[in-house]
């Protein structure tokens, strides 16, 4: 429960892997210390897996190495939340003011 929270909160994606060396290129990277979770076995040229913003950027080089191709699929997390709600300042003001209003409030129940 602790590590989905931790993961949650700095975001993960999950990737497909291609290639004919996809369990080198897990070993290169087991080694590099990036660790995925919830590796899936698709066929026997194809895997998904979930993996960190900072191990995703991490393991480029290792996939040019072993020849592997490897594809973004979905982003969850508290920084693409954050990018998105980026540029609305409005809502995010109308966010604090309804929080400041609801504890202000409080002190008097």
């Amino acid at each position: 429960m602790l590590k989905k929270i931790y993961n949650h909160l700095r975001g993960s994606l999950q990737i497909d892997i291609y290639g004919a060396a996809i369990e080198r290129f897990l070993n290169i990277c087991a080694i590099h210390g990036i660790s995925f979770w919830d590796v899936q076995c698709v066929d026997a040229a194809h895997f998904t897996a979930w993996v960190s913003v900072g191990g995703y950027f991490a393991l480029r080089p290792y996939a040019r190495n072993t020849g592997c191709k490897v594809r973004q699929r979905r982003k969850r997390g508290v920084p693409f939340v954050v990018k998105k709600l980026t540029g609305r300042w409005a809502l995010c003001l109308g966010l604090l003011i309804c929080t400041a209003s609801l504890w202000w409030l409080s002190l008097f129940v």
